[in-house]
């Protein structure tokens, strides 16, 4: 077991839910170290979700997809990933070409097929001609909660045609994609620097949205708050909203606000819900072939407006 393994923001929110036992019983996960399993895990996924912040200090989350694997364990302490041929936002690829090296990354690899995902976090030590060296830091196994499963075998055909468009203020259209979610991608910073890369999900509808701000339900997980526990301590953060039948992607920077007391119907958690005020966005075409396919929403996922 590591001990000491959680910061303070975590250990204050464990504290403050009641869950700090839990926390410490599943704080036996979290290793500075890859498992031996995970380069099988590794060389199967398709889709990972990455988180970094920008020279301007805005913190950013990004989904890559590939039609083929694209991640190796190249032993316990170093994960290379190989994005020639992957699907790779255009502002992520200029993110990478302009950070220094190293640069703090966390990513999770998230597995929609048989609802799996696993965290890496780290410092980028290299990103040249699409091939990424990350030295490890920390990893941790993720439950299987909410998140929906899809598959890939879809044929790309139904994608919309989508322009690289970016702003400030919430359009209309980008407010409804928001609202049809079932997913999130969060990106989150920690006290130290660290990056930390996670995953929210719920029924359609359950991230509800009313001007620039956000407001999304924290549904009960591993009692870790690894992602709230760096909101509490430092706001900035990133989303990323996927639109995967139309092939649009999302990013969203901004600054996040943890609230557990005020009760709220939407949430479905008896008062336990975020807030994420949108300071900037970026939508741009997510078009893998072959296409991820809905084939269920999670039986975890609580009602919306109940």
């Amino acid at each position: 077991m590591n001990e000491g393994a959680f910061h303070e923001g975590e250990v204050r929110l464990q504290t403050l839910t009641g869950e700090r036992s839990t926390g410490l019983k599943n704080e036996r996960f979290i290793s500075d170290h890859l498992p031996a399993n995970a380069g099988a895990y590794m060389a199967e996924q398709r889709m990972v979700n990455i988180a970094m912040s920008d020279d301007r200090g805005r913190v950013w989350s990004f989904i890559v997809a590939s039609a083929r694997p694209f991640l190796v364990v190249e032993h316990p302490w170093r994960l290379a990933a190989c994005l020639t041929h992957a699907h790779v936002p255009e502002l992520l690829r200029e993110l990478l070409d302009a950070c220094p090296k190293p640069r703090p990354i966390g990513m999770v690899v998230i597995d929609p097929a048989r609802g799996r995902r696993f965290r890496v976090n780290g410092l980028l030590e290299q990103a040249r001609d699409g091939n990424l060296a990350i030295a490890v830091q920390q990893t941790c196994p993720n439950c299987p909660k909410y998140i929906q499963k899809r598959v890939p075998g879809g044929a790309p055909g139904a994608y919309i045609s989508t322009v690289h468009e970016a702003g400030t203020l919430l359009s209309a259209p980008v407010r409804e994609l928001i609202e049809r979610a079932d997913t999130l991608f969060t990106a989150s910073r920690a006290a130290d620097d660290a990056h930390d890369a996670s995953h929210r999900g719920g029924n359609p509808g359950f991230v509800a949205v009313e001007g620039n701000r956000l407001t999304i339900p924290d549904y009960i997980g591993n009692s870790m708050f690894m992602t709230l526990g760096n909101f509490l301590l430092e706001p900035a953060g990133g989303l990323t909203v996927v639109d995967f039948d139309g092939g649009r992607q999302l990013n969203l920077t901004g600054r996040a606000t943890i609230e557990f007391a005020d009760t709220r119907a939407h949430d479905g958690t008896g008062g336990r819900f975020w807030t994420f005020d949108v300071e900037e966005w970026n939508l741009e075409p997510f078009q893998p072939d072959p296409a991820w396919v809905l084939e269920g929403y999670s039986r975890f996922n609580p009602p919306v407006g109940q």
